[in-house]
């Protein structure tokens, strides 16, 4: 990927308490790739915070 992608942001939502559509919309990001594994997508609360 890093090879297509001219740069690449990494955000854990367990610790980056801002808005990350905010945060998309001053890095003009426009494509998003997550990745979870199963326990954290079930059990974890951050995921709230991709509204």
């Amino acid at each position: 990927m890093t090879q297509h992608v001219p740069e690449i942001h990494v955000i854990d939502i367990r610790y980056y308490n801002g808005s990350i559509s905010e945060y998309m919309t001053q890095n003009d990001i426009k494509d998003v790739l997550m990745l979870f594994n199963t326990a954290t997508f079930v059990d974890n609360s951050a995921l709230l915070k991709l509204n």
